[in-house]
């Protein structure tokens, strides 16, 4: 892989880092979960699984929240993204902001611990506004004082559809108590006006 030539010497890891941009990116998938024997409220370490080439010599990383970008570089996310056992904050929105989502297909995030965010929903479409390819983005809490609408407000009136806007829909669980506290959304068949749509609300929001 071209990037390991970073390793021959100075002149080529100083070539690819300055050029990184303009060269093909390794496709990854990602698991991102609390480190065992960490509290999460106190400790931001986690673990990353890497799936795909760039995992095959560290598959494992122990980091930082904020040290994921880094520690992936300079793959990109496309396949899955998976987020267990942790605490839904800000600092991990940050983060999860600086990486390139756009081509990630399923996105996961199970057993939220707690939710910390002021106004949740907006960070959330935000985030949302990241994932352009993305079939299935699934929500599941394990806090028994969460609520899916606290992230997902129901749309009073067709002005506020914004499932329909983004080219999702969501599942509807309102009656299952196994998963009340999930949201899960599927992504339509997309037109090219609702791709441009999402990829043009994502660069307004994110200059």
């Amino acid at each position: 892989m071209l990037y390991r030539l970073r390793r021959v010497c100075r002149r080529f890891n100083d070539i690819i880092i300055v050029n990184w941009k303009i060269f093909p990116k390794p496709t990854i998938g990602l698991r991102i979960q609390k480190c065992n024997g960490t509290n999460p409220y106190y400790d931001d370490n986690v673990v990353i699984y890497i799936y795909g080439d760039p995992g095959c010599v560290f598959p494992a990383k122990l980091v930082r929240i904020r040290d994921i970008p880094a520690a992936i570089f300079p793959s990109r996310v496309e396949t899955h993204l998976i987020i267990s056992k942790i605490i839904l904050d800000e600092a991990l929105l940050d983060m999860l902001a600086t990486l390139d989502l756009s081509k990630v297909e399923e996105f996961y995030f199970h057993d939220i611990i707690a939710i910390h965010l002021e106004n949740a929903h907006e960070r959330i479409m935000k985030l949302m506004e990241q994932l352009e390819s993305a079939m299935v983005v699934e929500f599941i809490s394990v806090d028994p004082d969460y609520s899916p609408s606290i992230l997902f407000p129901n749309p009073q009136d067709n002005s506020m559809n914004y499932w329909d806007a983004m080219g999702f829909y969501r599942e509807d669980f309102s009656n299952n108590f196994v998963y009340s506290r999930t949201v899960r959304l599927r992504g339509k068949i997309r037109s090219q006006e609702t791709v441009e749509y999402r990829r043009n609300m994502h660069h307004t929001t994110n200059p």
